[in-house]
């Protein structure tokens, strides 16, 4: 008897037990153990991708969700129509294994954790269309074996591509070919560089740190490609002066401290440059080393790989905090660096397996399958050039071709649309106002030599200034498995494009005319963040190849008094400010914008911001809508709110000096084009216009003209506001009189010279007139 009543204790014990359990692993289902929900996260965290209700462009897509301390593995979960999959991974972000059929799916995460696991992120739901692009990423092991199983030289064209690949430059490309002999000679008659020295006393100022940091670069840079284009002269040519002068550069080049100033902590560009070069060359001249020489070649490279290796991949800090600029153009090298050295090094299979599979997961955080590069344009003509060499490499060691990624595919879209043949400067972000003509011709030549199109290559037939003597160029060669004609010609392509991962929209009155009126908006989720402004809902107008409604200031350098006081700040740009330009907060991603909606036809263009959130909590309620009638007239209406009276200011910019034409309008002129502005509402307005920057300019030795700035501004406080404004090019219409204002259904009714436009807060429409 008394051994079923304790039998019964311990069953009832059991079943309790049991049921504490399991409501404890429900209450799990809920709620993070330690008190951590996996949707919260800082807006500088990897994202949720993709995010809910997208459509994506690659099957499978990249997905990523926010880093979570103290985290072991992640349980990932995927559902289609038909079925369920789960996995468990040990990072934040997942390549997944197998092509994903057209179709609908939902998927979700959570955290296990030492004490149990979190709570499953929300269901978010994508779509995969019939026409994504295919984009399987192989397992770390697949491509470790892929890596050893590589002859050298691993990151080129071996055997008949490299036969090919000879033709090509001797027959189209003998003229480039020509000179990079000559500069290969020149080279080898010049004195070795001196490693630089680190100041003997430490730097007081970032402004001592930038520019000496600058000078470094100036004397490392060029030794670098002296190195690497002698190696590429040798592979090609096979004379024995050009390894000569390949192997005493790169001798010299790792004789360098890797700890000093091109070391990690004194320059991180540097760092990456000298290790990458450095590997590429031990890669390409494997056998024409002496084992004494390799070792000290192979030493330079992995302490530099070493203390790269910890800052990004050991540390996390990609992980998570994706938006590194430097950290992404980083991985890319250090993918190619451990690619190399695998079988050099004991460290490298670890390198390949975490950095390879995570830089194929997305090659920049920047941008999504539109083709956008959200961090500015300067920025994404620069980064990409040396960027396709490495994506060349990976290629030729791994047989992953990252040309296949939608982003790569659409990023020409971005370079079209929003740097066309004959603009006089980029837009938005750090370097904007820099015409960079020789960059953005040899990132159009790269394109078009490695994926051919009818797009591809009118852009680069319309550029000038590309240097086809630089071997990013002659060592180009058509890549594998890429639809014949992908993007069509510019008379077929629309004259306007929207980039909904940047929040960028381009509107042309003619996309293949270099005499085009363009105009250009930005309400971006990236915020203020690194190398964008504090510019959510501005615009940009050019005409004719001329600056008209400008970016205002310089990038002198990052971090600079100007760069925080003045270049990054709503005022500098055309925006809304207030109390005497107070903006939106700098260097901040989550002071975003969003581009509610954007509307596309043959004779006009509406797109709608909302840079609420970026204002803060200083104004209740920020909507731009921008309507762009070709081939010359914007009409802009900007709806206003807040807790407090405002002095409110509607600012415009450009590089000469403005006439007041009335008290309600302005004429903008550079050599020959002009831009008309008039402000309907509201009535009592006045306009100042200055030619100072709230801090100076610091480029030594440098040219750097006044620019003007201009602000009309409401002559009384008020909580609630709005302005209504028409912007003509070349000034051709009269200006619009109070009869040709009403107010309907909540919307302003203008009539035009060329159309009738209904506008307000949700948008407008446009009737163009017939003559």
């Amino acid at each position: 008897m008394l051994v079923k009543r304790l039998l019964f204790v311990y069953m009832a014990i059991v079943s309790t037990w049991t049921v504490v359990c399991f409501l404890a692993y429900a209450e799990a289902e809920k709620q993070d153990v330690n008190g951590y929900n996996m949707e919260v996260r800082s807006s500088l965290a990897m994202p949720f991708a993709p995010e809910d209700g997208t459509v994506v462009r690659q099957t499978p897509p990249d997905f990523s969700w926010p880093f979570q301390e103290k985290t072991s593995s992640y349980q990932f979960r995927l559902n289609s129509s038909t079925d369920a999959e789960e996995m468990i991974v040990g990072n934040n972000w997942l390549n997944w294994p197998h092509m994903l059929p057209a179709g609908k799916y939902s998927w979700q995460v959570r955290a296990v954790k030492s004490a149990g696991v979190s709570s499953w992120s929300a269901m978010r739901y994508f779509t995969v269309p019939a026409d994504a692009y295919n984009f399987v990423v192989p397992s770390a092991q697949i491509l470790l074996n892929r890596i050893k199983q590589t002859p050298r030289p691993r990151t080129f064209p071996r055997g008949e591509a490299q036969k090919i690949l000879k033709t090509i430059i001797g027959e189209d490309r003998a003229e480039g070919w020509k000179q990079l002999l000559s500069r290969v000679q020149v080279s080898s008659k010049l004195k070795l560089t001196e490693e630089p020295p680190i100041p003997a006393n430490s730097l007081e100022t970032i402004r001592d740190q930038r520019f000496m940091a600058r000078e470094i670069r100036d004397v490392d840079t060029p030794e670098t490609w002296r190195m690497l284009n002698a190696a590429f002269v040798y592979l090609i040519s096979r004379d024995a002066a050009y390894l000569k002068e390949a192997r005493r550069r790169a001798l010299n080049l790792a004789s360098w401290d890797p700890q000093g100033s091109t070391g990690f902590s004194s320059n991180d560009i540097l760092c990456r440059d000298v290790a990458f070069s450095l590997a590429v060359v031990y890669d390409w001249l494997f056998d024409k080393f002496e084992p004494q020489e390799k070792a000290v070649l192979a030493r330079s490279i992995n302490v530099r790989m070493t203390i790269m290796y910890k800052r990004y991949i050991e540390d996390k800090r990609l992980a998570e905090m994706p938006y590194d600029s430097h950290g992404w153009v980083t991985l890319g090298r250090m993918a190619v660096i451990a690619a190399i050295m695998e079988g050099e090094t004991g460290e490298a299979e670890a390198w390949v397996k975490d950095t390879i599979p995570l830089y194929f997961f997305s090659i920049a955080p920047w941008g999504g399958d539109d083709g956008g590069f959200g961090n500015g344009s300067s920025y994404g003509g620069s980064d990409y050039r040396t960027s396709l060499l490495v994506w060349d490499m990976l290629l030729q060691s791994t047989g992953v071709n990252l040309y296949q990624k939608p982003w790569v595919q659409n990023f020409l879209n971005f370079m079209v649309y929003c740097l066309p043949p004959g603009t006089p400067a980029g837009i938005f972000g750090d370097g904007a106002e820099r015409k960079k003509q020789g960059v953005w011709a040899q990132l159009a030549a790269c394109y078009a030599l490695r994926i051919p199109s009818k797009l591809s290559n009118w852009y680069v037939n319309n550029q000038t200034g590309a240097d086809f003597s630089l071997f990013n160029l002659i060592s180009a060669m058509p890549v594998p498995d890429i639809p014949a004609n992908v993007h069509p010609s510019p008379p077929v392509l629309p004259n306007a494009i929207y980039f909904p991962s940047i929040g960028w929209s381009a509107m042309h009155s003619d996309l293949a005319d270099q005499n085009r009126i363009s105009v250009y908006f930005k309400s971006s989720p990236y915020g203020s963040f690194n190398h964008s402004h504090a510019d959510q809902n501005s615009f940009v107008i050019n005409a004719d190849g001329k600056a008209l409604a400008i970016d205002s200031g310089y990038y002198d350098w990052y971090g600079s008094p100007h760069w925080k006081h003045w270049y990054k700040q709503t005022q500098a740009h055309n925006a809304i400010t207030f109390d005497d330009g107070k903006g939106q907060e700098i260097n901040d991603k989550g002071a975003a914008g969003k581009i509610i909606s954007f509307a596309h036809d043959e004779k006009y263009d509406v797109v709608v911001g909302d840079a609420t959130r970026a204002y803060k909590s200083e104004i209740n309620k920020a909507r731009r809508t921008l309507a762009y009638i070709r081939p010359g007239t914007v009409v802009i209406y900007d709806k206003l709110t807040s807790e407090n009276s405002r002095s409110w200011e509607w600012n415009i910019h450009a590089l000469y000096k403005m006439e007041q034409t009335g008290k309600q309008t302005v004429k903008i002129e550079n050599q020959g084009s002009s831009l008309c502005i008039q402000i309907l509402k509201p009535r009592k307005v006045s306009f100042t216009q200055t030619d100072q920057f709230t801090e100076p300019v610091d480029i030594p030795g440098k040219q750097t003209p006044n620019q003007w700035h201009g602000r009309f501004f409401c002559e009384d406080k008020m909580k609630n506001s709005e302005f209504l404004v028409v912007l003509q090019v070349n000034c051709q219409a009269n200006k619009i009189v109070d009869d040709d204002v009403t107010f309907q259904n909540n919307k302003y009714v203008l009539t035009l010279n060329n159309a009738t436009v209904s506008i307000g807060e949700d948008g407008a429409e446009v009737f163009p007139l017939t003559h």
